[in-house]
């Protein structure tokens, strides 16, 4: 194992996920959107991680998430498409945003300046560890907010990290 390996290994049995607070949250839904247009839609979800901050020993991570749900065939994006910002508001059905704050505690002895210390780790982890573990949060949320809206309960798929293949 190398160094670098030993080191994140280290981080890893460090930190632990202390708890996780909803920021923010909005959902809009489209009161015009025609009926016959709800069978077939897609849906554009996304997750950003807005900021990293460490104090003390703890680290707080603010992750973001979107999910739209549109009618593909009238609009100029594709359902893989990253960009959704052309999908035209009369195409979409719903829209929810919201924002996570995922804060961990380090179980470190002997260690003053742990973003000195573990400053590439720390980044492997919040690319990495941090959308994971927010997941199945969102997954909550997103499938109790469509429910609320008055839709059957939407399921998104699980993430795929493929940043280690």
């Amino acid at each position: 194992m190398s160094e670098d390996q030993n080191q994140y290994k280290k981080l890893i049995e460090a930190i632990e996920l202390n708890e996780i607070e909803l920021l923010s949250l909005n959902c809009n839904q489209n009161k015009d959107f025609p009926h016959e247009k709800r069978e077939n839609l897609s849906l554009a979800l996304k997750n950003n991680i807005v900021t990293t901050a460490i104090e003390g020993m703890e680290l707080h991570v603010q992750i973001e998430f979107g999910v739209i749900a549109y009618d593909e065939k009238n609009t100029e994006t594709s359902a893989n498409s990253e960009d959704k910002e052309n999908i035209h508001e009369e195409n979409i059905l719903f829209r929810i945003d919201f924002s996570l704050m995922l804060n961990y505690v380090f179980d470190l002895e002997n260690v003053e300046d742990i973003a000195f210390v573990f400053d590439k780790e720390i980044d492997t982890f919040v690319n990495n560890n941090v959308p994971i573990n927010a997941w199945p949060y969102a997954r909550e949320t997103i499938s109790s907010i469509t429910t609320r809206m008055g839709f059957p309960a939407l399921i998104i798929p699980t993430y795929k990290n493929l940043q280690f293949i």
